[in-house]
Parts: C-alpha cells; sequence; structure tokens
C-alpha cells in the first residue's frame, strides 16, 4: 500500500484519540490528558504516518519516505527514532503498547484509536476564575509616562506590545499598567512564555492562561470566545524567542475581537497589522558628561531605585561620594532597572560611605 494513501485519512480526520493521548497531526501537537507533550520533529512525522495507517504494517521504506524525503538515510536513524517516540509514550502510559516492531517488515500502530470529535467553540469557554494570575511586582519609579501612554494604547483597537532590552522591566511595567486599567469585575490572565523551548508550546501556554481546555482542536478559538464573553485583560509575555508564533496568534485574536484588550512583552516588535508598540527604555539618569548636583541627582529613578535597593528603608543618608558612585554604576548599566537591582543587591552590604567608590565600582567591571 502506498504510504499516500495514509494522507487521505489525514485529510478527512484532524484529530486521533489513543488512551489519554490526542494527537493533532495538522497541529504537529500531541496531548498526554490535556497537557503537551515534546516530541521531536522526526517522532511527530512517524507518528503521524503510523496513526494515520492504525493496524497496518507500514515498511520502513514507506517511512523513509514520508520522514527523511529525498535523502538516503540509515536504518539506524529509523529504529532511534521509533525508540525515542516509544520511549515518550511509555513514560506516560507504560501500560499500554502503542507501537509494535513486525520483524523484517517494519511498524504497526496497535493501540485502539478513536476518531475526532470536535467540540463547538462556545463549550470550551472557561470560568474567568481558572485564569492564571499575574505576579506580584513592586512598586514602579520613573513609569508614570509610560504607564500613561500604554493605558490610552489600550483603550484603542488592537493589541499593545511594550519593546525593550532584557532587564528593562517590561515585565512589571506590563503587569503594573494591567492593575491600573482593570475595574473590579475585570481580571487579569498571565502567559508566560519566556519557558517555553519549541513554538509548538506557545499555543498551550497561551490557553492554559485563560483556562481554556487543550483537548480541543483550536484552542485559540476558545481563547477568542473566553476574550470575547468575558471583561479580562491578557498579557503575554516574553514573545521574543518564539515571536513568529507569538505573533501569528495574537494579531488572529486581535482581528476576531478587536476589543480584547491584550499587552505583549518583547525584545523585538512583533510587526503585526493591529499591534501598536511602546518602546520602553531603561530608567533615567544623569550622564556622567553633565554636571548636576547630588539633590538632582537624587531625583532620578534610576538613582532612586539603586539607594532603595542597597540601602532598605533605613534613615542613613548617603554621603555626596556614594550618591556619584551610583551615578557612575547606573550610568554604566544604562539605566537597565534589573541590572541596577542586581548591582544594588550586591553593595548593599557596603555602608553607604566612602567605601562605595571602590568597591561598588568593583561589581560591574
Amino acid at each position: 500500500m502506498s504510504h499516500d494513501l495514509g494522507f487521505q485519512t489525514l485529510s478527512k480526520q484532524t484529530a486521533f484519540q489513543f488512551g489519554d493521548f490526542r494527537f493533532l497531526p495538522e497541529a504537529q501537537s500531541l496531548l498526554y490528558k490535556g497537557q503537551p507533550v515534546g516530541l521531536g520533529g522526526r517522532g511527530f512525522d512517524i507518528l503521524t504516518l503510523l496513526v494515520a495507517r492504525a493496524g497496518e504494517v507500514v515498511s520502513k521504506a514507506d517511512l523513509f519516505a514520508h520522514v527523511w524525503p529525498d535523502y538516503i538515510v540509515h536504518d539506524h536513524n529509523l529504529k532511534v527514532n521509533v525508540g525515542n517516540l516509544r520511549r515518550s509514550l511509555a513514560e506516560l502510559d507504560p501500560s499500554m503498547e502503542y507501537i509494535a516492531t513486525i520483524a523484517g517488515r517494519g511498524y504497526k500502530f496497535v493501540a485502539a484509536l478513536e476518531g475526532d470529535r470536535p467540540a463547538p467553540a462556545r463549550q470550551v469557554v472557561a470560568s474567568t476564575s481558572h485564569h492564571i494570575a499575574a505576579p506580584q511586582v513592586r512598586p514602579l519609579l520613573g513609569r508614570d509616562d509610560a504607564t500613561r501612554q500604554i493605558s490610552e494604547k489600550l483603550d484603542q483597537a488592537g493589541y499593545v506590545t511594550i519593546v525593550g532590552p532584557g532587564g528593562a522591566g517590561k515585565t512589571s511595567l506590563a503587569v503594573t499598567v494591567a492593575e491600573q486599567s482593570c475595574g473590579a469585575n475585570e481580571a487579569i490572565a498571565f502567559a508566560d512564555l519566556s519557558t517555553l523551548s519549541d513554538p509548538r508550546f506557545v499555543v498551550p501556554a497561551i490557553a492554559s492562561a485563560l483556562g481554556v481546555s487543550l483537548g480541543f482542536d483550536d484552542p485559540i478559538a476558545g481563547v477568542i470566545d473566553v476574550l470575547r464573553s468575558n471583561r479580562l485583560l491578557l498579557i503575554i509575555d516574553n514573545c521574543e524567542h518564539v515571536i513568529a508564533m507569538a505573533a501569528t496568534i495574537v494579531e488572529r485574536i486581535s482581528a476576531d475581537v478587536p476589543s480584547a484588550r491584550i499587552i505583549a512583552t518583547s525584545r523585538e516588535p512583533l510587526r503585526t497589522r493591529h499591534e501598536q508598540i511602546h518602546f520602553l527604555s531603561g530608567l533615567a539618569y544623569p550622564h556622567q558628561t553633565t554636571t548636576v548636583s547630588i539633590s538632582d541627582a537624587l531625583q532620578f529613578p534610576a538613582i532612586q531605585l539603586f539607594i532603595s535597593k542597597a540601602c532598605g528603608s533605613g534613615d542613613t543618608k548617603p554621603t555626596d561620594e556614594y550618591v556619584r558612585s551610583v551615578v557612575s554604576i547606573c550610568s554604566r548599566l544604562d539605566g537597565l532597572a534589573l541590572a541596577i537591582e542586581l548591582a544594588a543587591g550586591t553593595a548593599s552590604v557596603l555602608a553607604p560611605s566612602r567605601s562605595m567608590t571602590s568597591s561598588g565600582m568593583a561589581l560591574i567591571r
């Protein structure tokens, strides 16, 4: 039997259930009890053909033609990839055999296979009580203008992306804006993409943040339904390393629900039609080339952040030399909030005295 016959089956059926697994070939997604399973690209390709021809012996030649088209590959590669696939399935469900080796012929998918039972998107609406809440953040210094500008953009059609370098405080600003913008009856959902190792997990991360079931063909349809039906603000944090997938999803949501309130954070713009960008730089600090008084230097948010982190809430007044050292440190760190906090945390073991001049500067060399 030609391996093309399996793809005719796939074209008619887009999801398969076996045991507690749900397999969506077109989305390159395998779920176990609703949670994504990480498979390599070769593993997905092998599973796709075996499932499409479940109950049949799939020859090695057919598998090579499907998984490695136009390449000459040693048999060992197929054995290794089938072995890895079996191991991934067995780690989650050791009681069931899914793939059998047919000696001298190939492999067969032997588990009972159920067809797709799609549910309408309206049935995947989740209660907002199941959303993932935003993390707590410290009060911000020097971000009043940015907070106001982003809040104004949120009232317009489309989503807002806070764009800035790592450590600029994008997440803290997004959460602060959300907290100030949401009324008493509006919730905040938080999707953190920072730990994702594969773009295919972006959809599960966003759906989970809103409490949408992952056991459906199109969880984003459920996300759209939730945002359309509930008073809710969605934060999608750290998009930069999965930016293509994140941009596709956010653009689709914004196109379907222009009134959806979404804040994304990224080191670069998502570059879609509905995006409104707010560029975030470091906290303001006095440049070393400019002469300012000590009292004026203490009005800059970067200096305030360093001193508050290093000195705490004590009554000790920093010396002029200490403040000049702080100005130098903040300048070298470009006012980046995270870097300033790390430097100040290390410098907190020092008294705000003359010792700061040499010891504090050593922190950033």
